[in-house]
């Protein structure tokens, strides 16, 4: 139902030479798997979250996504929350991989939560530095 008011969006956009960024939380995979987000004519989307926050394999629905569009996020709120820096740089390590020669911005899959340790957040920057040619 949203999908010509978005398309007509991303239009205005781009004919003023802006880039045109759609974000979605959480249940996206089907809007992938359809097809659906390649037709809006976004530049950018997010967020391809896994579970809980949302319902997508990272490198799965990457692979239907087309490759002009680049991606944001994923890693696991509860998991940046509650997790240990070797368990969240193990997940940055399979967000990295997933991601490999595609456009995406490494982000978490949508915010950060409130009681985040601040070592967690900066062990994800951490093993992004390590992983990720610049």
């Amino acid at each position: 139902m949203d999908l010509p008011y978005i398309q007509k969006f991303a239009a205005w956009t781009h004919e003023r030479g802006g880039l045109f960024w759609y974000h979605n939380c959480g249940l996206t995979r089907q809007l992938i798997m359809d097809d659906t987000f390649n037709k809006l004519g976004a530049d950018l989307i997010e967020t391809i979250a896994p579970p809980p926050e949302g319902d997508n394999d990272l490198a799965e629905s990457r692979s239907y996504v087309d490759p002009g569009i680049c991606t944001k996020g994923n890693l696991n709120l509860g998991l940046l929350r509650d997790g240990s820096p070797e368990q969240i740089k193990e997940e940055t390590q399979e967000m990295v991989d997933a991601v490999r020669g595609y456009p995406h911005i490494f982000s978490t899959a949508d915010g950060v939560l409130h009681g985040t340790p601040p070592e967690n957040y900066v062990a994800f920057i951490k093993a992004l530095r390590e992983l990720v040619e610049v």
